[in-house]
């Protein structure tokens, strides 16, 4: 049975766009949204996207985790960049001072507090490593509580790092299916990415 696919309707402007100013987290982008409901609203966990101060050609932009929140899916209030303690957290409405990307919260709250994935940049390419944070409000601010895992070594990849993926999934006795990626240099700038699956 093929599933009806018919668009029903499309928005002739995005829910959530860049800012106009460019001392704004998100002036560049707004990019790999993830969106579970949390404490009777919905909470997009996105890459906001800045330009430097002071560009250089291995450094022109700044990522940060960024947050929405809407009651309807529709009508969105950005948060700004997340706030906290450790590697990808800025200050209250401050970006992060280290490129921070793949924020995504899980779709309940653990032990009462919110839980959140999320990559800092820091270092070379294949030490980055995802990290658990949590906060007591979706908000934040969040403590970073340090890595759970970096990408797998394969032999056959110059190089590999790891990323975020869709929200967990509940999969009952407070177990979550993380479905998350693994970026490989195959040669040169060559590319190959590849979905994995991790249990929390």
């Amino acid at each position: 049975h093929e599933p009806d696919l018919t668009l029903i309707r499309r928005f002739e402007v995005p829910v959530v766009e860049p800012a106009k100013s460019s001392h704004e987290s998100d002036f560049l982008g707004v990019a790999d949204p993830r969106v579970p409901s949390l404490d009777g609203a919905w909470w997009m966990a996105y890459c906001g996207v800045m330009p430097v101060e002071t560009p250089t050609p291995d450094n022109a932009w700044i990522g940060s985790v960024c947050l929405a929140t809407s009651k309807d899916l529709v009508n969105w209030e950005k948060c700004g960049p997340v706030s906290g303690t450790g590697e990808g957290f800025g200050s209250t409405g401050q970006p992060a001072l280290v490129n921070n990307k793949d924020g995504v919260i899980f779709p309940d709250r653990i032990d009462d507090k919110v839980v959140m994935l999320h990559r800092p940049m820091k270092g070379p390419i294949e030490t980055w490593c995802t990290n658990i944070a949590v906060a007591d409000l979706p908000e934040g601010p969040y403590w970073d509580l340090g890595p759970v895992h970096g990408a797998m070594r394969c032999e056959e990849y110059e190089k590999s790092w790891v990323g975020a993926g869709c929200v967990p999934i509940k999969i009952g006795e407070g177990r979550y299916v993380s479905i998350e990626h693994t970026g490989n240099y195959i040669s040169g700038n060559q590319r190959k990415y590849v979905l994995d699956a991790f249990l929390y």
